[in-house]
């Protein structure tokens, strides 16, 4: 029970990293609607499958450092990761600047 019930939560936390990576600061910086920032939110965590699971251990990393530290580790992990994940976003998903007409 202990296996499946790991596996089972494992398998729910990396489709809601999928949902999430992208789509939480797209909705942030453009007008853009749920689905349309979700769908590019699983996109971008497809084609990059490796480096979205490393960045995905990173978090749960951080996380677990500040649960050790009584969540006062909290206080420096959430900003960073917060500009962290605007930092990807912007990487990942270039929003088209506009454009200067006469």
């Amino acid at each position: 029970m202990l296996i499946w019930g790991t596996a089972i939560g494992g398998i729910l936390a990396w489709l809601t990293f999928c949902l999430v990576a992208v789509s939480a600061p797209m909705l942030l910086d453009s007008e853009r609607d749920i689905f349309t920032a979700t769908v590019t939110s699983v996109r971008c965590v497809t084609r990059n499958t490796a480096t979205m699971f490393v960045w995905a251990a990173i978090i749960a990393a951080m996380i677990l450092a500040s649960v050790v530290t009584g969540f006062l580790a909290l206080v420096v992990v959430i900003p960073w990761l917060g500009l962290a994940s605007w930092r990807a976003y912007r990487a990942l998903v270039q929003p088209t600047a506009p454009q200067n007409k006469p």
